[in-house]
């Protein structure tokens, strides 16, 4: 029966750090899907994707803001390019007019300086605590209700 106490011990202390992993690892798939070559549609839906996974990893989720007041307040707190970032995500999201040159510019050179910019700005002791934090992940893939 000790042996079987020490295995279940250890599955759980498995599954306990499958569970506080999760966001980390969710950060790391998101993550290299951004740096991937796609198009520039899916480029920017990655991107955007793991940009704001990031962000509400960090906690800055959106909340109740629209896009463009969401961007708008992360550029102000972090001296960031969302806003014409996200900018160009919703005109390739909602329109089917194609990227200019200038806006395929802006996708190509946005991810890896915002999140630099990002995590200069914030303790590394702050972004471990909340990156650890399931309850941050939870709320990143759960929809308020409505109504």
């Amino acid at each position: 029966w000790v042996q079987a106490l020490w295995v279940s011990l250890g599955i759980v202390a498995g599954f306990l750090l499958l569970i506080f992993s999760a966001p980390w690892l969710v950060w790391q798939f998101y993550n290299a899907k951004a740096k991937g070559n796609k198009a520039s549609k899916e480029k920017a839906y990655n991107i955007y994707t793991a940009a704001m996974y990031y962000l509400n990893q960090v906690g800055m989720p959106r909340g109740p803001q629209s896009p463009q007041q969401y961007a708008e307040a992360i550029d102000k707190r972090f001296g960031t390019s969302f806003n014409a970032f996200n900018n160009v995500y919703q005109k390739l999201k909602y329109s089917s007019i194609p990227l200019t040159t200038k806006e395929q510019v802006v996708v190509e050179n946005f991810y890896q300086p915002f999140k630099q910019q990002v995590r200069t700005q914030i303790p590394a002791k702050t972004r471990v605590s909340r990156f650890l934090n399931i309850y941050n992940t939870l709320h990143f893939f759960t929809k308020p209700k409505i109504g």
